[in-house]
């Protein structure tokens, strides 16, 4: 008999069968890129994107980088950008089924793209990737909002995006990446997708132009939906990869 994605897992455990045993039946990485494609050719969107968002999902599997969503949504804000997006840098609150957070995303032409909310902080449920606001298990308008109001936190100070530029945020080495950058990160997914988006000058990789570019531009706080919330988890964000380059 087939279970529906969205009735309780035959195992016991209270949650959804797409949120519990069938996450173990499916090999992700190829279920998020048939997915993710379809909903670009569905959409129109630039196969690129969905090259530099499974690289970017591809990354995260490998160094299982727990609690990554600013850093790697500002990644991939700068790579939209420089592809020519009009992309937005977002943080805020994001709840579903009454679970709230404080989360970064992305968002291009109103939609929401998320790689992060997969590799959550053990407090938190993992949730599939958003591409286009679309969840790539289920190919249907995600049921996380993002951007909610009325939050027990602050959500701008609690994300701690005040003060951290998109260049700030960039030049930061993290323990999960073993070190390098978020630009050389960045460039590994770049390689990975085959995008050209980085300037490498003598071998090695060069990001003052992009640095300069981006040194006044902060996360945009999302506080746009009102739903009534009755307890939240307080998600504080932690501060590998193959074909490295030095950055200068």
């Amino acid at each position: 008999m087939k279970i529906g994605v969205n009735s309780p897992c035959p195992c016991g455990s209270g949650k959804k069968y797409k949120r519990c045993c069938r996450i173990n039946a499916l090999d992700l990485p190829i279920l998020w890129r048939k997915n993710a494609t379809k909903i670009a050719i569905e959409h129109g969107l630039d196969t690129r994107i969905v090259n530099s968002f499974c690289a970017m999902l591809e990354l995260l599997l490998q160094t299982k980088w727990k609690g990554a969503c600013h850093g790697t949504s500002t990644m991939f804000y700068v790579l939209l950008r420089e592809l020519g997006y009009d992309a937005k840098l977002c943080s805020g609150v994001i709840s579903t089924n009454f679970w709230v957070t404080g989360h970064s995303w992305v968002e291009s032409e109103g939609k929401v793209y998320d790689a992060a909310c997969y590799f959550t902080t053990k407090e938190t449920p993992n949730l599939m990737p958003v591409f286009n606001g679309m969840s790539l298990d289920t190919m249907q308008a995600t049921e996380t909002a993002y951007g909610v109001a009325g939050a027990p936190f602050d959500a701008g100070v609690h994300m701690m995006v005040n003060d951290s530029t998109v260049s700030n945020t960039m030049a930061t080495d993290y323990v999960e990446l073993k070190g390098i950058s978020l630009w050389q990160a960045l460039d590994n997914v770049c390689m990975l997708s085959g995008i050209e988006i980085l300037k490498v000058t003598n071998g090695v990789l060069d990001v003052r132009d992009l640095r300069d570019k981006y040194k006044d531009v902060r996360s945009e706080l999302r506080d746009h939906i009102s739903i009534p919330i009755t307890h939240y988890v307080d998600l504080r964000p932690n501060d590998s990869s193959r074909l490295t380059r030095m950055t200068k």
